[in-house]
């Protein structure tokens, strides 16, 4: 007896092979757009870098105090929390560094801008924002530095931190408002790099360091508002700044997207198009391929007038009947392209099953 297992889900094995294989190649095409895309997109991550470099960011400070009988020191040291009135000024020293293990030329510029900012809770207990005085603390300095591992920047300011408190009380007394005041400084920092051995220099680079001093709260401290180290590097740069190979990457990625996609509407379309029909004759070619070795096809219909019918509801079942009593199965085109019928003939019994477009 032939094994069963080679005729069992045939209709797996025939009509999903297509799909599967279609399938697979939809999953390949799609994967390939994607790992292409994303490659393009991220390339900058893929060229290797000409030359790296670490920013160090530092802002020490100390706290001048007014003339008093209750601090033993006539400073306080950095990292506290001070008593508002008690403070005269802030002696701040702003340091910008670049450390490289290369060589480069330099060219920066920067300066120290305050802006003195006053807000007001609303309704909501929301900030808002009523009044900002700029200052200029120090004017923009250039400065040029060749064939250096390192840019080193530092700058020393008096904040007057009295005068910045009596200034925000006299706007709270001319208006008639409390506000909260806050002191913002800011350190701007642009530079330019050229690395000894490459003719490629940067574009122009901003940075920034950013203290929050609050004015009118009667404990104030200096908030840090900067990361301290960073590390940063310098890639090639491609025409136009868009990579060549970047463009051809990104661009088959989206056509391979695009033809994934084309693939998964025409099957879609394909399948919603399908006749009666063609649903039939792929049916009965599925059993004629996979069971030809038991069927007999014949061009009239036999005669089973005298013989017990019994209507087979499963394929399977009609093949374990022919194996069973090594009998062939009788093939009939009941109706030419819609239907036809399977026979098997044991004695005075007919066993039938039949074949359309929805049964297989």
């Amino acid at each position: 007896m032939r094994n069963k297992k080679n005729y069992r889900n045939i209709r797996t094995k025939n009509y999903n092979k297509k799909d599967i294989i279609i399938l697979i190649i939809i999953i390949l095409i799609t994967a390939m757009g994607v790992f292409l895309t994303y490659s393009g997109v991220t390339f900058k991550e893929q060229i290797a870098s000409i030359y790296h470099y670490t920013i160090k960011k530092n802002s020490d400070y100390e706290v001048l105090l007014k003339p008093n009988d209750f601090y033993v020191t006539e400073t306080l040291p950095k990292g506290g929390y001070y008593a508002s009135k008690s403070i005269d000024s802030y002696q701040i020293d702003f340091q910008y560094a670049i450390d490289s293990n290369e060589k480069a030329n330099f060219a920066y510029e920067y300066c120290v801008v305050a802006d003195l900012v006053g807000t007001v809770n609303d309704n909501k207990n929301e900030g808002k924002q009523v009044w900002d005085r700029p200052f200029i603390i120090q004017e923009k300095q250039a400065k040029n530095e060749e064939n250096v591992n390192e840019m080193f920047i530092q700058k020393q300011i008096n904040i007057d931190y009295e005068g910045f408190n009596n200034l925000a009380r006299e706007y709270e007394r001319t208006y008639g408002i409390t506000i909260d005041a806050m002191l913002q400084l800011h350190f701007y920092i642009s530079y330019y790099i050229q690395p000894i051995s490459s003719v490629i220099e940067t574009e122009k680079m901003e940075d920034i360091i950013e203290l929050n001093i609050p004015i009118t709260s009667t404990i104030t401290e200096v908030q840090e508002n900067y990361s301290p180290i960073e590390e940063k590097d310098i890639f090639p740069t491609m025409t136009n700044n868009i990579p060549y190979q970047k463009v051809v990457r990104i661009t088959l990625g989206i056509l391979f997207l695009l033809g994934a996609l084309w693939m998964i509407i025409v099957n879609i379309i394909k399948r919603r198009n399908t006749t009666p029909e063609e649903k039939y004759r792929r049916n009965i070619n599925c059993i004629l391929k996979y069971y030809g070795d038991l069927i007999v096809t014949v061009t009239n219909e036999p005669n089973i007038s005298n013989l017990q019918v019994m209507k087979i509801a499963d394929l399977n079942d009609l093949i374990d009947v022919a194996e069973q009593n090594q009998s062939n199965i009788i093939h009939y085109e009941a109706e030419k392209g819609k239907s036809s019928r399977l026979y098997v003939i044991i004695e005075t019994y007919v066993y039938i099953y039949e074949v359309t477009e929805k049964k297989l």
